[in-house]
C-alpha cells in the first residue's frame, strides 16, 4: 500500500515536471521565434499564450494549496472562485 501510494506520488511529480519542460520549451521557441524577420507578427502571440498558460496554471495551483489550508465550507470556497473571475 505504502509503496503504491510513493509510486503515484513520483509519477505525479514526473507528469507536474514535464508539463513545465513543455511550458518551458514553449517560452524558448517564442524566445528564438523573436530572432525570426517576421516576428513582430508572429512573437508576441506566442510568448503571450505560453506565459498565459504558465501563470494561470500556476495560479490554479496556489489557489488550491490557499484553499486546502483554509478549511472553509464548500460554499463560500465556490463563492470566492466566483468572484475572483471578476477581479
Amino acid at each position: 500500500m505504502n509503496q503504491q501510494a510513493e509510486q503515484e506520488r513520483i509519477e505525479k511529480r514526473e507528469r507536474l515536471i514535464r508539463k513545465l519542460e513543455v511550458n518551458c520549451k514553449q517560452l524558448r521557441e517564442a524566445l528564438e521565434l523573436e530572432k525570426h524577420p517576421d516576428s513582430h507578427l508572429l512573437f508576441p502571440l506566442r510568448l503571450i499564450v505560453a506565459a498565459y498558460r504558465y501563470f494561470h496554471w500556476k495560479r490554479k495551483i496556489a489557489r488550491l494549496l490557499r484553499q486546502r489550508k483554509e478549511k472553509k465550507p464548500f460554499y463560500l470556497r465556490f463563492w470566492r472562485l466566483r468572484n475572483e473571475k471578476w477581479e
